[in-house]
């Protein structure tokens, strides 16, 4: 059974289910959002949906604007089987919420800027992309160099248990149990489900079944299931990343 057969109903809880067509979800987002608000100026769908990298824990990300909003507004919750993650912002408050959602860790949301059009007049909808655009190449975010620094440590603690016997792999062991967990709850726990309406997975043990046993085989000497669980939770999160490099590139050069 797959983990959000209980969750999704639809696309999401058949893993033989062909996945909806960009035509699909775009009418199935229309409906979506027209049971949010009907004053809508523009919508944007961004995300995995949109570079046809839809997984078990995806939703359908939109951001629309509309001239009656004041403030910013988010609603989670499926829509004939598709769950969606919509935020509604004002239309004179698109630069207020990108400042807001790169300090509070939704930089995914500022995507939207490179985001597929799916509502509203031509020309608003470049006014509004180019905001997003500015304000996503304003700089880092607190979130994304915290998620950096966990990756940079998490990275380094993988390499060290790749090689490690004994007891130094148990103290290696012991030291990544908090990068691990740290490192997942970031990138699933303050992303996938802080602020959510949806029921969702909340533990590291509801992705990945085997990580206690995988941890207790670690301390005693067995790290293979172990590094598994970092490599997968490192690729989730952009890769290893080692400090003064560049992400998922080898600092040997090699």
């Amino acid at each position: 059974m797959n983990l959000l057969d209980n969750i999704y109903p639809g696309h999401w809880s058949n893993t033989s289910a062909s996945p909806p067509s960009d035509t699909e979800i775009d009418q199935i987002a229309v409906i979506a959002l027209g049971n949010v608000i009907s004053d809508i100026t523009t919508a944007f769908r961004f995300g995995s949906s949109t570079v046809s990298e839809l997984g078990r824990l995806s939703d359908v990300d939109i951001l629309a604007t509309s001239s009656s909003w004041s403030t910013h507004g988010r609603f989670c919750f499926v829509q004939d089987g598709i769950p969606f993650d919509i935020h509604v912002v004002g239309d004179s408050n698109v630069e207020k919420y990108c400042a807001w959602a790169r300090q509070s860790g939704y930089q995914m949301a500022l995507g939207a800027g490179h985001g597929r059009a799916i509502l509203g007049d031509p020309r608003r909808i470049k006014e509004v992309r180019h905001s997003l655009l500015s304000s996503l190449n304003s700089g880092p975010s607190l979130w994304s160099e915290k998620i950096s620094a966990i990756r940079i440590t998490l990275t380094e603690l993988y390499l060290d248990l790749l090689v490690a016997e004994g007891v130094e792999l148990e103290m290696i062991a012991l030291a990544a149990y908090d990068s691990i967990t740290t490192l997942f709850n970031s990138v699933h726990g303050e992303w996938i489900y802080k602020g959510k309406q949806l029921p969702r997975q909340s533990s590291i043990i509801a992705v990945y079944p085997e990580f206690i046993s995988s941890f207790r085989a670690a301390l005693t000497g067995d790290a293979c299931r172990l590094v598994k669980i970092i490599e997968d939770i490192l690729q989730y999160s952009g890769g290893p990343l080692w400090s003064d490099y560049r992400a998922g590139s080898n600092p040997s050069g090699q």
